[in-house]
């Protein structure tokens, strides 16, 4: 018989017999030997088996075959893997820290355990990173900044996950991006701002930038139109220019003297939506907050927060926002030790806020708890220093964390070198994600009796803070320059950027005049920090900055301020001369990467 034949009449057999096709193929009449399909596994039967008994259920795609006494799953029927990541997307990596990556890939008809799982470079990732695998465990480790520089990395590349049975695959593609901050080796130019360039205002007494780099508060001190009380103006900037587009005086003549007083006292949220300003000597120096919200390019609405004790604490002295605009720590440095107070977004549309929480230091030696603050991306991680705290005033920083609405300190830092009056804890950065924060010891002994100043940068992991480096001034050769009394940071942490407002000399005939002062930018890479660029004020009119032919730029890096990018920078010099003035007005220099 041909071989089409015995096809042909097994198939007819097969037809004739199974009308229901619930078996591939029959023996003897009412004898089932083939493939059973039942619809579930619970109705397998449980009785009359005999080895070699085979059964599909549709349910969970399995095929089984039985020993007699029971079923047992035999065979792959190829279903497609599951895979998952625990974080996918586009995927900033940060300098200096690897990100991990875990998969967890399941197979419906396959032990988990036997899958495949492997990686798959595209693009140039190895060129700003390296990779490697544990099992399910992924690690992705950014390359120095010279190492990627030299690879001629583009600073952007994907990485596809795969899990495979060996037949059939799952695949998951990330993006994953690298950026080590702004490049500062070039020139810089931009921009002098003046406020109403009153005589003896001290314009730049305060400074804070929105994340976005779109708006600014900047204040003077003692000007407003000859009140003494001080003015607050609120910048925006169109391309990269900024203008005034309101400013406020006092609001209530005689009780908010030094509207401006203090060099920590403006801070806004990411874009500008809110913004802080502290009244350190606002009813009989108890101090206070002015909150505002600006809608379309005009701030107003604003809410006072006023505290009732504590005579001479001058809340305000320090506020910090977090970036979301939900929360906000300021500082209350002259009370009995010192205190802190935390705040809370109450209602957005109507600018309310609320009362969050509030600590205090009550050590006879006056801690000055507050003197500043920062605060993170998501009001999750704040930081206040208490430079004056212990035994001949070494200087703590103290770190509280929020779970849920409510406030708790969590860490206290003590001085890495415990030396007599170097005020650690007097400045304060903290980045975006609260695991990277850098302490200014701005009186700290650096050698032969000068004290100018050193920074401490922490890291965290958990609820462990570890000092990984420890530095002095790039440009400090004498005196009391005051390196980490002001520090910004950006977003990542990678760009520092701190004043060194007591470096003698000036610019033009003021060149030996009193203290011109500087800014000095760092790069963190890892546990490393680079001193990247320096900026005195002598050589702010050959970097294309110009305030006239005197150019004093007195106590230049007193204050500052910089976006969530670190690539722009705005720096006080309350002392600084304006062409025409008669007198030192403030002046503040906005700076960027040419």
């Amino acid at each position: 018989m041909s071989r089409p034949r015995d096809i042909a009449r097994i198939l007819g057999k097969t037809e004739a017999a199974n009308t229901g096709n619930t078996s591939l193929k029959l023996n003897d009449p009412g004898v089932v030997e083939g493939l059973q399909v039942y619809d579930s596994i619970a109705l397998l039967p449980v009785a009359g088996l005999t080895a070699g008994d085979q059964a599909y259920v549709k349910s969970n795609s399995k095929l089984y075959i039985s020993n007699g006494a029971g079923w047992y799953n035999r065979a792959i029927i190829n279903a497609t893997p599951a895979l998952t990541l625990s974080a996918s997307g586009t995927i900033a990596l940060t300098p200096g820290s690897a990100t991990t990556i875990t998969m967890t890939a399941t197979d419906s008809d396959n032990d988990n355990a036997n899958l495949s799982l492997t990686l798959e470079s595209g693009g140039d990732l190895f060129k700003f990173a390296t990779i490697s695998q544990d099992s399910s465990v992924v690690t992705i480790t950014p390359r120095t900044e010279d190492s990627a520089t030299a690879l001629g990395s583009d600073g952007s590349a994907t990485l596809t996950f795969k899990a495979s049975d060996g037949i059939n695959q799952a695949t998951v593609q990330n993006t994953f991006t690298l950026a080590f901050g702004p490049d500062w080796t070039g020139s810089y130019a931009d921009q002098i701002l003046d406020g109403d360039a009153t005589n003896g205002s001290a314009f730049g007494a305060s400074i804070g930038m929105s994340g976005d780099g779109n708006y600014a508060f900047i204040s003077d001190q003692s000007g407003g139109g000859g009140t003494g009380q001080g003015r607050l103006f609120a910048y925006s900037k169109s391309g990269t220019t900024w203008s005034v587009h309101t400013s406020f005086g006092a609001a209530d003549g005689s009780n908010q003297t030094h509207y401006g007083i203090g060099n920590q006292t403006a801070s806004l949220n990411s874009d500008g939506t809110f913004g802080v300003f502290g009244l350190p000597a606002y009813n009989s120096n108890k101090g206070g907050l002015r909150v505002y919200k600006r809608t379309g390019a005009t701030y107003g609405n604003a809410q006072t927060l006023t505290q009732t004790a504590d005579n001479g604490a001058q809340l305000g002295t320090s506020v910090a926002m977090s970036n979301d605009g939900n929360y906000m720590i300021a500082g209350a440095p002259d009370a009995a030790g010192g205190k802190v107070h935390f705040f809370n977004l109450s209602n957005s549309s109507n600018n309310t806020w609320s009362t969050n929480g509030v600590f205090s230091r009550t050590t006879t030696d006056h801690s000055t708890l507050g003197q500043d603050v920062g605060i993170d991306a998501t009001g999750v991680y704040a930081v206040a220093g208490a430079p004056s705290e212990g035994s001949s005033f070494p200087g703590y920083a103290y770190i509280y964390k929020r779970t849920g609405s409510t406030w708790a300190l969590e860490t206290t830092l003590t001085n890495p070198d415990n030396e007599a009056n170097s005020r650690f804890g007097g400045g304060l950065a903290i980045n975006h994600d609260g695991d990277v924060l850098y302490v200014g010891a701005y009186a700290k002994n650096v050698g032969s009796g000068n004290e100018g100043g050193k920074i401490h940068m922490y890291t965290r992991s958990g609820t462990t803070w570890t000092l990984r480096a420890s530095f002095t001034s790039g440009t400090a050769t004498n005196g009391e320059e005051a390196f980490g009394k002001k520090i910004a940071c950006s977003a990542d942490g990678v760009t520092m950027v701190t004043g060194v407002p007591y470096i003698p000399g000036g610019a033009g005939s003021n060149a030996s005049a009193g203290y011109g002062g500087g800014i000095e930018i760092w790069t963190r890479d890892g546990n490393t920090m680079s001193n990247t660029k320096n900026i005195a004020n002598n050589n702010l009119q050959s970097g294309g900055l110009s305030a006239g032919s005197a150019g004093a730029y007195d106590l230049f890096g007193l204050t500052l301020a910089t976006n969530n990018n670190g690539d722009e920078i705005m720096a006080g010099s309350t002392s600084g001369q304006k062409t025409g003035s008669g007198g030192t007005t403030g002046v503040v220099a906005v700076i960027r990467p040419s």
